[in-house]
């Protein structure tokens, strides 16, 4: 069984953001000969002014599934696709699961009560077949039906990270075995710089990478593997990752 990347955190909260109408010109991820395995299969930084739509197209016929990641930086952002599932947040991701097309879009929506005049974001696609794990698919609480992303908040003392445990083949739940292993990487103290937000994010995004870069969190230290707790440093940001 292959590796699979849960979409990551990166010390963001998510939360509910207004729509507006979608304006064009859209943004193109061509996934032409990229059949599933292909961990980025698209990866891009860009930043938009305005509402936006995501185009992916020419969707190989042996993928079952893919993950799509959008981390904004300074500025919350919407992602929807046409079943009107929906996420909010700077860290988000949706899966798109096949159909008889090979043409799949998603929405960007940005948070216009921000006073920023742009949002620079950076996206990313994985493309897997229809027999590998589905990254959040057995969600049980997160608002979308499939929830491939993780839900950061802070307190004084504490990072709290919870994730949705993936699903099998088939949709199963409650005799899986896969196992879920939790990474995290530190940046630089006192740097809160786009440049260093966004690098980070790229060492964390692919499986190798994540574990070349990230730090295991060791079994046993919780109960529920799916929620994590960390202490908190201030200064110091944290990618998190789940595989």
């Amino acid at each position: 069984m292959r590796n699979i990347l849960f979409c990551l955190g990166f010390l963001a909260c998510l939360c509910s953001s207004a729509f507006s109408g979608v304006t064009y010109p859209p943004i193109t991820i061509d996934l032409q000969n990229k059949p599933p395995g292909h961990q980025i299969t698209e990866f891009r930084t860009l930043t938009i002014l305005i509402d936006t739509r995501i185009d992916v197209i020419n969707i190989n016929a042996g993928v079952g599934f893919f993950l799509i990641q959008v981390h904004s930086y300074m500025g919350n952002i919407t992602l929807s696709d046409d079943s009107d599932a929906q996420i909010s947040g700077t860290n988000i991701g949706l899966i798109w699961k096949g159909n008889s097309e090979n043409v799949a879009h998603f929405y960007l929506f940005r948070d216009h009560l921000a006073l920023l005049d742009n949002i620079t974001m950076l996206i990313a696609v994985s493309t897997y077949s229809k027999y590998d794990p589905v990254p959040g698919g057995c969600n049980l609480s997160f608002e979308t039906e499939i929830a491939p992303y993780q839900k950061i908040s802070e307190s004084d003392d504490f990072i709290t990270v919870i994730s949705q445990p993936p699903s099998q083949f088939g949709n199963f739940c409650n005799r899986s075995n896969i196992v879920t292993r939790m990474y995290y990487l530190y940046l630089s103290e006192h740097d809160n710089s786009t440049e260093q937000y966004f690098a980070n994010i790229q060492k964390m995004i692919s499986v190798d990478d994540i574990v070349k870069y990230g730090t295991l969190v060791l079994e046993g230290l919780t109960a529920n593997r799916f929620k994590q707790m960390y202490s908190r440093y201030a200064g110091t940001g944290r990618v998190f990752a789940a595989v």
